[in-house]
């Protein structure tokens, strides 16, 4: 019904703005914090949207880009994760990390966004892990300020890999750098390790 809605942004507060059309109207959209974050008070932006109509009422959900929108509705795909949920995830962590997240199956780190049980966690990883890798591979993840390239499951080979070079007295920077110039697909830690060493 929506795809995206052009405007001023008239307020903001809690997980809410609001933001008014050339039309005169303004629409109240239920927004994660990373959108709002991008945000501020006058700004005239693009926000897309996701409409959802059910016994609590109509509600709109804004996001700042396509992929936050997209992880939204994937996360909404999933028995048991309602708008609300999805919004609160998508505050919890960016889009970037919620996949490097998903992809290394790290329950821990999931189960630490609020409202996030392990029961959720766990179909979270399960349902999404071949979607989001279909879509992220070969495409840098953050994951605990750690860059890793999702190329055939080995993005936490190449966070362990970073881990390594940094006990060696390589700087964060160095071994992610490093790191991120190995072709990872199918390696093994020793390899990807031994590589970057070389780099």
């Amino acid at each position: 019904m929506f795809n995206y809605i052009r405007g001023k942004i008239e307020d903001i507060q809690d997980m809410q703005l609001v933001i008014e059309t050339g039309g005169g109207v303004g629409y109240e959209l239920t927004c994660s914090s990373y959108t709002l974050a991008n945000l501020k008070m006058g700004d005239v932006c693009k926000i897309f949207v996701h409409y959802s109509q059910s016994e609590a009422g109509v509600f709109l959900y804004g996001f700042f880009s396509k992929e936050e929108k997209a992880m939204f509705l994937r996360l909404t795909s999933i028995s048991g994760i309602g708008p609300k949920a999805a919004i609160s995830v998508l505050s919890g962590v960016s889009v970037n990390e919620l996949a490097a997240i998903i992809l290394s199956g790290d329950i821990d780190r999931l189960v630490k966004i609020k409202g996030v049980g392990k029961k959720t966690a766990e179909r979270i990883i399960l349902e999404l892990k071949d979607k989001v890798h279909s879509e992220f591979k070969n495409t840098p993840l953050v994951i605990d300020g750690i860059v890793s390239v999702s190329s055939g499951g080995g993005i936490e080979a190449n966070k362990d890999a970073v881990l390594a070079l940094m006990s060696m007295g390589y700087s964060k920077n160095e071994a992610t750098e490093a790191v991120s110039k190995v072709k990872c697909d199918g390696k093994q830690l020793e390899q990807i390790i031994i590589e970057a060493l070389k780099n």
